[in-house]
């Protein structure tokens, strides 16, 4: 899986993750946040599911992908 694919197969999703249905006014607006580190692999298939199955629902939706940071203890 590559994110070109991922962008490719959803392109109404718009540069940061967003969507807004194009054929109805959606009720409800729902943000998505992703906690992530070193898992390139499992994020783009998480994001090749997760796509269809927002859009499905015909809300406004954005995916927010934060990266964890990992500090040594004591810091």
């Amino acid at each position: 899986m590559t994110m070109e694919r991922v962008q490719k197969e959803n392109p109404n999703v718009t540069d940061g993750g967003r969507y807004t249905p194009p054929d109805c006014r959606p009720r409800w607006k729902v943000a998505i946040i992703i906690p992530f580190r070193h898992r390139d692999n499992h994020l783009k298939y998480w994001l090749h599911y997760l796509h269809p199955i927002l859009r499905r629902q015909k809300i406004h939706y954005g995916i927010y992908i934060i990266n964890q940071l990992v500090t040594p203890l004591g810091n």
